[in-house]
């Protein structure tokens, strides 16, 4: 596929990300964030263990478009929830935090993928970010502890 049908591809990936996290952020603000983030890390870590598998660019886009509903689940409660768990006056200072985490992981990850690509295999970097997100999901459910919707401020 050339880069004109990768971008037609990942389109669809597009919309639904820039409109479904308002919605999800609803979700997680009326019914809690751990289901929201669970669910959509368990969708991410599914989308990318299949990634290696397709055959055409019609399945990419179809598995960006899942993929993107997972990350639109779970970004928007992640989000709330760095604001839910600092305080008023650390709340930038946690804000900072988490985007340097996330950014730190955006950095390392390529650089670990193409390394796992080109000395173990080529679906290798796959199945470790499917390891990590599930690891993530678990630890999310196992060990996060959030207030009741209602005792939000």
């Amino acid at each position: 596929a050339g880069p004109a049908d990768l971008a037609l591809a990942y389109l669809p990936a597009a919309v639904i990300s820039s409109i479904l996290p308002s919605r999800t952020g609803f979700l997680a603000d009326r019914f809690g964030r751990r289901g929201l983030m669970s669910l959509g890390l368990v969708v991410g870590a599914g989308a990318s263990a299949l990634m290696p598998h397709l055959g055409s660019v019609l399945a990419l886009a179809a598995l960006w478009a899942v993929e993107s509903v997972g990350y639109a689940a779970s970004v928007p409660a992640e989000r709330a929830f760095v604001a839910d768990i600092a305080g008023r006056d650390t709340r930038g200072a946690s804000y900072g935090l988490y985007t340097f985490a996330y950014y730190l992981g955006a950095a390392l990850g390529p650089l670990a993928g193409g390394w796992l690509y080109d000395n173990v295999g080529a679906e290798m970097p796959f199945y470790l970010n499917s390891t990590v997100l599930l690891l993530g999901a678990l630890l999310v459910w196992s060990v996060l502890r959030e207030a009741t919707p209602r005792a939000r401020p």
